[in-house]
């Protein structure tokens, strides 16, 4: 793990740095399809900047853990590339636009 804001309980990522601590279910950031991805009030920024101070490999382990306790036989690690892929797009879509250069 990268950053220390962040710790990984169980299936869940805690934030240490909310008052109170906040905890956000591994689908919420790295499963698109899943309910929970598309209810959270996380941002596609938000989600970024957790999986970047987790590291993606930690919480594709998670999230593969969350697959084999719910029965799924899912692909985590292609699961979570494609989410990180999406979220990207989606961030690259709201960058503003650059700025112009007067001569």
């Amino acid at each position: 793990m990268k950053n220390q804001r962040y710790t990984i309980s169980g299936l869940m990522i805690l934030d240490s740095e909310s008052a109170p601590v906040r905890e956000i279910y591994i689908r919420e950031l790295l499963d698109m399809p899943s309910a929970e991805f598309r209810r959270s009030s996380l941002s596609a920024g938000q989600k970024m900047d957790v999986i970047q101070a987790v590291g993606l490999d930690a919480l594709t382990q998670v999230l593969q853990e969350c697959f084999r306790q719910g029965g799924k036989n899912y692909n985590a690690a292609q699961e979570a590339e494609f989410t990180v892929l999406m979220l990207n797009r989606t961030l690259e879509r709201q960058a503003p636009p650059p700025a112009l250069s007067v001569r």
